[in-house]
């Protein structure tokens, strides 16, 4: 067939079945970011219809409707979500878990970690399922039963400081107070820079009888907590002045002191984009300058190089 110019007309391609169901979830995504949930749900309904073996369908609308209010079709939902997809399903059964907890369905809550846990025996399951077991102590064997889970937490994950503290926790209302301190130094060596285990540390410390440790547990929680303090008023006011770059800049600042130069990377790129309330000449430079050097940290050398070109153009 040919068009009136003489040339063949050819049909456009169909898009597949996955462009089409990519670009749903990225539009839905897009609905649920801008707060438009009721266009979200509305949109992911239609595609699990047409989709009804998608786990990733399942999961989108399983969040949006958590955030909409609706608390068991989320429920409803992640259970498709572990029948479709065997990877998947641990996270489903710990979302459900968590769900249960936020209506005050302990039981049921126990039986998804349960479930998470036959379904793969990892760190998180056994910490999360740890931790509601101690926070419902009281009943029967439980506080035993979270010691064992939290033991197993951090023989899987040692290297995670909420571990040791959900430990250090359950072995302190077991009596076991040496212990708990030992748990809670591995909290502070593996995340120096957080402060509530100091105070709890400290107190221990204290009723140990080793109050020379518990003093400076406690003079270094003061000091984090301050510093915590800070932060949350920078936060705070770069939330009431998202246009101000000077306020963003000494948020960007704070993070690159604290080395947390992802944050501070972030921090700095949003500082120098802003066209209300622009920089001054030598705090671009700085800011140029101290973005290079966060670059670095991160292996982003080629952008490290590029920031000091701009730096030197100040």
């Amino acid at each position: 067939m040919r068009g009136s110019g003489g040339y063949r007309c050819r049909p456009r391609p169909v898009p597949s079945l996955r462009t089409t169901l990519a670009a749903t979830l990225r539009l839905a995504d897009l609905d649920a970011r801008e707060n438009r949930l009721q266009d979200a749900v509305a949109r992911l309904e239609t595609a699990a219809r047409q989709t009804p073996r998608s786990a990733a369908v399942w999961s989108a609308l399983a969040r949006v409707y958590r955030r909409s209010g609706r608390t068991r079709r989320a429920l409803a939902a992640w259970r498709r979500v572990a029948a479709l997809d065997a990877a998947a399903a641990p996270d489903a059964c710990r979302e459900r878990a968590a769900l249960y907890e936020s209506l005050a369905d302990f039981d049921h809550a126990e039986q998804a970690y349960e479930e998470a846990l036959r379904r793969s025996r990892d760190a998180v399951s056994h910490r999360l399922y740890g931790s509601l077991l101690l926070r419902r102590r009281h009943l029967g064997d439980r506080l035993p039963r979270a010691i064992a889970q939290l033991e197993r937490a951090v023989a899987l994950a040692p290297d995670d400081p909420a571990g040791f503290i959900a430990l250090s926790s359950a072995y302190e209302a077991a009596g076991r107070d040496a212990e708990a301190l030992v748990a809670l130094r591995h909290a502070i060596d593996l995340a120096p820079g957080a402060g509530t285990p100091y105070l709890a540390a400290g107190r221990l410390a204290r009723r140990l009888g080793q109050p020379e440790e518990g003093r400076e547990l406690l003079a270094m929680y003061r000091r984090y907590r301050q510093a915590e303090q800070e932060l949350e008023s920078l936060k705070a006011v770069v939330a009431g002045r998202p246009e101000d770059a000077a306020a963003r800049l000494a948020l960007a600042d704070y993070y690159f002191t604290a080395r947390d130069f992802s944050r501070a990377a972030d921090e700095y790129e949003r500082a120098l984009i802003q066209s209300d309330l622009p920089l001054s000449p030598g705090a671009r430079r700085a800011a140029h300058q101290h973005l290079a050097f966060a670059y670095e940290q991160l292996a982003r050398r080629e952008e490290a190089t590029a920031q000091l070109a701009l730096a030197e153009r100040q």
